[in-house]
């Protein structure tokens, strides 16, 4: 999972304006690290548990950039908090 230095907000740059810079590097940051579980049928508990932050990861910054894009990513933020639920309930399952 990304450090808090990872994310680089621009303080003089409208919401909108750090939206387009931050979520086009975050969605490849997710999507990399989907097709790397899509690609293993036998990914270990830890590599699910490290998917499974880079799920909530994205989801908190798609919530957290909600309001300039509007209803458009409720659902989209709704299916990734079902991943992340499964996620957390095979992780419960390992530990």
């Amino acid at each position: 999972m990304a450090r808090k230095a990872d994310i680089e907000w621009m303080k003089h740059w409208s919401a909108g304006e750090n939206a387009r810079l931050l979520l086009p590097r975050e969605a490849a940051r997710f999507l990399e690290a989907g097709d790397r579980m899509a690609g293993d049928d036998s990914a270990a508990p830890e590599e699910l548990h490290q998917f499974r932050l880079s799920v909530k990861r994205f989801r908190y910054v798609l919530e957290f950039f909600q309001p300039c894009y509007g209803a458009a990513l409720k659902d989209r933020i709704g299916l990734l908090k079902g991943l992340q639920d499964a996620l957390g309930e095979m992780n419960d399952c390992d530990v």
